[in-house]
């Protein structure tokens, strides 16, 4: 079998091995619709459908976010289905490109009509154009600022969102985030990095942390490992290990 990341499917059958949630929509007049075992109406190339519950989901986050955007965000709708914010990322991309395409339309309507105005006699062309141009303008920009703030919220949804963070992840951000201090140090044999982390209200701790590869309790051979040391210092100078473990590739 194949996982594709919602559900398995079978080969042999030609067909995925579990069904959509009890709760996907259906039409009675749309017979497919019925089918919980079709992805994207069996046409994955023309549709996205990343959770596999509706390959609609997209499609309407797209129409929905390009709609709002052209009635100054009216009619924008808040769904909490990753699918549905795909589409609306796209249709904010979509909204802010015709958004500006239509305001530099405007203008240089509004500066044909300006020209004509200059005529005398071109001012019976000239000011409707410069009317329609002026909507233009603004309807443009205000698409364009509406759909711009959109990307930015949508942006910032998907890094607050996104994949789960791994452990050597977390770990650098707790070491950023907690005012520790990071020392490299010169690299032995077989080293392939070699740090000291210390923080200021605890100077007299220092945690070690070498990538190498080398012999490890246990093993006979060679292993590649982290090798993470707990070093405390004393008032008197006297530097004593405190903990020392070995983390093999295998123990992520």
């Amino acid at each position: 079998m194949d996982y594709f990341g919602a559900r398995y499917f079978s080969g042999p059958q030609g067909r995925f091995t579990g069904a959509d949630p009890a709760l996907f929509p259906h039409d009675i007049t749309d017979p497919q619709s019925w089918n919980k075992y079709v992805y994207t109406r069996n046409n994955p190339l023309r549709y996205v459908d990343p959770d596999g519950a509706d390959w609609q989901d997209v499609l309407k986050g797209v129409v929905n976010a390009f709609a709002s955007n052209n009635v100054a965000g009216a009619g924008r709708i808040s769904d909490s289905n990753g699918d549905f914010k795909t589409g609306q990322a796209i249709g904010d991309a979509i909204s802010t490109v015709t958004g500006a395409v239509e305001t530099a339309i405007g203008s240089g309507g509004e500066a044909l009509g300006i020209g004509l105005d200059a005529t005398g006699v071109g001012a019976v062309l000239g000011v409707p154009l410069n009317v329609a141009a002026a909507g233009l303008i603004v309807h443009g920009a205000t698409t364009t600022g509406v759909s711009g703030v959109h990307l930015a919220q949508d942006a910032n949804e998907a890094i607050s969102s996104g994949s789960p963070r791994t452990k050597p992840e977390e770990i650098a951000d707790q070491i950023e985030g907690g005012g520790y201090q990071v020392k490299p140090n010169e690299k032995g044999p077989g080293q392939e990095g070699n740090i000291t982390i210390t923080h200021p209200d605890d100077p007299s701790r220092k945690l070690n942390i070498r990538v190498e590869t080398g012999p490890i309790p246990g093993s006979k051979d060679p292993v590649r490992h982290a090798n993470v040391q707990v070093i405390k210092t004393s008032q008197s100078g006297n530097k004593r290990q405190v903990r020392n473990i070995h983390i093999t590739e295998d123990k992520q």
